[in-house]
């Protein structure tokens, strides 16, 4: 029993970590007839500004972006917080060129400036590329081969957010790999100060082990590496899905570090390591907690704001085979005795939850999304910097999709879902609202 609830876990921590997002069959199903459309419900007046419809695959002035399902969607902010841009890639196989399509959106109301455009591209890739927002960026990772039999490399592509149809984007390659059998798998990209981090793993195609966590930055505005080498956070050898890695900023807007949290198989123990954004130097890893017979721990997130950061490890205690109970821990700026508990409750019928943490006044935000067997209940609660609670936590709603989460130039936050189509996953409607303004 014990083993099945350690895969529970794994797969709902590991969620936010995929790259490979919409299986090719999905892709195939997108002619057959329409069956159950999945609608998010929304609390409004958990927003400072209410969501609203702003993309309608009925309306023929959405046309470029018909059919898209709602992983090839995301959104970026401007230079500027008075435009926000709508983005889709549009990617069929490995075989074709990935075309991007952008809808530039007044953010006072959230209506079009312009007419939607198309910028097409030489770029392929063997995954589907999934949309990373900078501010007056947008950046996603493909891989790709140079023919038959030859080795994967990955790569990191660029774009401003003001390029029009002629803009030809940055296509950056991070990796030189000349081993056939090392794949790649991202866990996460960041984006700060005009640089996206990208931090991927590799692992043994054949064996599916997972060998090691590395790093590399792109800088936005050229495309240059900011790195002469791969930075090599961590080796290891891990069954496939069990390192957890999770990462972030020490700081939400002038940081100097990137924390990486990630879990060793055979020692069951959770580890903190931590890169200098300048020289990408390492610190020598930090073992935070081991596992007991009766409690694990995982990775949750890495809690990044102006006055505070903080590590967030997801406990979990087994009383008995039918009774285990859920908590989240912090250790806060780079201590590593004490882990406090996070004051989250657990709505009922849901359980242990993926975490997001962004930037508050005098603190931090944490957005939580607790997944059930029918939906997800995702809610929203600010604390102070000592980790203490501004107020109880709301409810921003429930979905049976994603719900995307960016900052604007200003530091406001938005979110935005989908109501789609649950068999194809193509969008039906789509709606944007500011969560904190």
């Amino acid at each position: 029993m014990r083993n099945k609830l350690l895969v529970v876990v794994l797969a709902s921590l590991l969620i936010c970590n995929l790259v490979f997002a919409v299986s090719q069959s999905s892709r195939n199903s997108r002619k057959k007839p329409a069956r159950r459309i999945a609608k998010a419900k929304i609390t409004d007046k958990t927003f400072a500004m209410a969501p609203q419809v702003i993309l309608d695959s009925s309306k023929s002035a959405d046309a470029l972006f018909a059919n898209a399902t709602i992983d090839e969607m995301f959104f970026s902010p401007a230079l500027t917080n008075d435009t926000l841009y709508a983005w889709l890639l549009k990617w069929e196989s490995q075989n074709t060129s990935i075309s991007i399509i952008k809808r530039t959106l007044d953010a006072a109301n959230l209506t079009a400036k312009g007419d939607d455009i198309t910028i097409e591209t030489d770029i392929k890739s063997k995954i589907i590329p999934v949309g990373k927002a900078g501010l007056g960026y947008m950046g996603f990772p493909t891989l790709k081969d140079s023919g038959k039999n030859t080795p994967d490399n990955l790569y990191f592509t660029i774009l401003a957010g003001a390029a029009d149809a002629n803009t030809k984007p940055n296509d950056v390659k991070i990796t030189d790999n000349n081993d056939k059998t090392l794949g790649f798998y991202i866990v996460d990209v960041l984006f700060q100060d005009n640089k996206f981090f990208v931090l991927f793993a590799h692992f043994n195609k054949t064996s599916e082990v997972e060998l090691g966590i590395y790093l590399q930055g792109v800088k936005a505005d050229d495309g240059s590496l900011l790195y002469d080498k791969l930075v090599e956070v961590v080796t290891f050898n891990n069954p496939a899905g069990t390192s957890s890695a999770v990462c972030g900023f020490d700081n939400a807007t002038n940081a100097d570090k990137i924390y990486i949290l990630y879990k060793e198989y055979d020692t069951r123990a959770t580890f903190q390591a931590s890169v200098a954004l300048a020289d990408g130097k390492i610190e020598e890893p930090v073992e935070l907690k081991d596992d007991t017979r009766d409690v694990m721990y995982f990775p949750a997130a890495v809690i990044s704001a102006d006055t505070v950061f903080g590590l967030a490890l997801a406990k979990q205690t087994f009383r008995s085979e039918h009774d285990m109970s859920f908590a989240l821990g912090v250790y806060y700026n780079g201590e590593t005795d004490t882990l406090k508990t996070l004051a989250l409750k657990t709505p009922k019928g849901y359980q242990a939850p993926m975490i997001r943490s962004f930037n508050y006044d005098k603190g931090f935000t944490i957005i939580a999304q607790f997944s059930g067997e029918n939906d997800s209940h995702l809610v929203i609660k600010n604390f102070k910097s000592d980790g203490t609670a501004v107020a109880a936590q709301k409810t921003i709603g429930y979905t049976r999709g994603s719900m995307l989460f960016f900052v604007d130039a200003s530091g406001a936050l938005w979110a935005a879902y989908h109501d789609f189509e649950e068999t194809s996953g193509e969008a039906q409607k789509t709606y944007l609202g500011k969560l904190l303004a």
